[in-house]
């Protein structure tokens, strides 16, 4: 992201840090946060997932570290805490549906309802304002 001076490596080490983010509501909010981690130094890129309440960040150790990326989350008005072992939070399948028609957020609630009960699924979330179910 920040241009590296000519004395400089070129083959400066990429880390992968994953944050649990609560109080997201919608899309905006993830932008939000996303425009916040890419103002820091050192950031190669951001992206947050607000169905899954996740945000991923790639960045240079030599600039920034997590808690920092941590703290500009909070900073940006959401409760985030680092995700140790991301890798370890267990395989799973996710299918992501269109929904149409949803009017309301009772709606939604229904749908994310009826879905949590279907055998086999750990977890549902429905999305009226993407119009998207979730499910784990």
């Amino acid at each position: 992201r920040y241009p590296l001076s000519s004395d400089c490596d070129d083959t400066l080490e990429i880390h992968k840090a994953a944050f649990k983010v609560s109080g997201l509501e919608c899309a905006a909010c993830a932008s939000s946060i996303e425009k916040a981690v890419k103002r820091l130094p050192g950031i190669v890129d951001a992206s947050v997932a607000f169905l899954q309440n996740k945000a991923q960040v790639f960045y240079h150790p030599a600039f920034v570290n997590e808690q920092t990326i941590c703290e500009a989350i909070v900073d940006a008005g959401f409760e985030a805490t680092i995700i140790e072992n991301d890798y370890n939070e267990g395989s799973h399948t996710v299918c992501r549906l269109n929904i149409k028609g949803m009017t309301c957020t009772s709606c939604s609630s229904s749908i994310e309802s009826a879905l949590r009960k279907a055998q086999g699924v750990k977890k549902a979330t429905v999305a009226l304002a993407i119009e998207e179910a979730e499910i784990y």
